[in-house]
């Protein structure tokens, strides 16, 4: 299966607007690329991503992916939402999310929201643990603290 499908299946988009005016769910990735087979397993390999452009209210709804993901609010606003929580995405803040064993939604509340969004995988340097936490270690329960950095 490719990533792509794998993609397909884990993201469930919901809105109030008719069915036929929602974009598939691959929109929401951005561009798929294609992978080198030699190189993925020894350095981080983009999947996908690109810039979205989100005019309704809707719901993205993600079950987990054998992928981490980075997401950058270029403009307007959304919502992260995990176990209950609810975390603003800002315009300038940047999101990265372990997604292996994560379900999360982001939810667009105003008429326009311009994010970046970018899907990787493969190698990982011992070193990028300190640098980039997994949402275990930057999602203390009883705190409101996001998984964002910058804002």
């Amino acid at each position: 299966m490719t990533f792509r499908e794998q993609y397909e299946k884990t993201l469930t988009v919901t809105t109030d607007a008719p069915s036929e005016s929602t974009p598939a769910a691959s929109y929401y990735a951005g561009s798929f690329y294609e992978q080198r087979e030699d190189c993925a397993k020894q350095i981080p390999t983009v999947f996908c991503g690109g810039s979205v452009k989100v005019n309704e209210a809707l719901t993205l709804s993600y079950t987990p992916l054998n992928c981490r993901m980075l997401l950058y609010t270029q403009e307007g606003e959304g919502t992260l939402l995990i176990e209950g929580q609810r975390y603003p995405l800002k315009e300038g803040t940047l999101l990265y999310l372990d997604r292996r064993q994560l379900s999360f939604s982001l939810l667009s509340d105003v008429p326009s929201w311009n994010f970046i969004i970018f899907s990787f995988g493969g190698g990982f340097f011992p070193f990028t643990s300190p640098w980039l936490p997994s949402t275990a270690s930057c999602l203390p329960k009883s705190s409101g603290t996001p998984p964002c950095f910058g804002t």
